[in-house]
């Protein structure tokens, strides 16, 4: 359930971090191809299993998770730093899945595909309650806000003002809303799944 909610997280505060980021929405779009990479990389992790103590891994790729996804909006001063904190996020949840998923098989050899299951049904019931726990954080689009491509909040800040369009919300609140919604998310990774 913690997997999924935080997984949809980031699709419900997108639009959050593109005015924190003072990015374009286009450019925040690309957070899916270093996310999907390091799932991609931390799904190897299963060819160590036998030679690691699985609890503890597993443990530490929820932390991993966790500690990434409390410091996204903490992260504002370069869109990379964003960039490389989903790519870890990604190679937490890629080891986090795999190892999980030879674990069940393990302990439930005969009836695994039922138990296989479940746990993706409980990750389907985060992915829904993500954007729900996440909506009272969110502050959306700024007022008469237009496209920026500018690269820090406070140059995206400046660009708006001078352009005569005001700001809903300061940065500082929009951040620590935000951090109070990746928290409910990177709180639950702790409690594990």
């Amino acid at each position: 359930m913690f997997q999924g909610l935080n997984n949809t997280l980031f699709g419900a505060i997108v639009v959050d971090l593109r005015v924190l980021y003072g990015v374009s929405i286009n450019t925040m779009s690309y957070m899916d191809f270093p996310s999907s990479l390091g799932y991609l990389v931390g799904s190897l992790a299963s060819l160590v299993y036998r030679w690691v103590n699985r609890q503890l891994a597993l443990a530490g790729f929820l932390l991993l998770m966790a500690v990434n996804t409390f410091a996204v909006p903490f992260l504002s001063a370069s869109i990379w730093l964003f960039f490389a904190d989903c790519l870890v996020t990604g190679i937490g949840t890629g080891g986090y899945d795999s190892g999980y998923s030879i674990w069940l098989v393990e302990m439930w050899p005969e009836h695994h595909a039922a138990m296989l299951q479940a746990a993706l049904f409980v990750s389907g019931v985060g992915a829904t309650v993500g954007p729900l726990a996440a909506a009272p954080f969110v502050h959306g689009e700024l007022k008469n806000s237009t496209t920026t491509t500018t690269t820090n909040s406070s140059a995206a800040e400046d660009y708006l003002q001078n352009n005569g369009t005001s700001i809903e919300v300061m940065m500082e609140e929009r951040r620590w809303d935000l951090g109070k919604a990746v928290g409910i998310a990177g709180g639950t990774l702790c409690i594990g799944r």
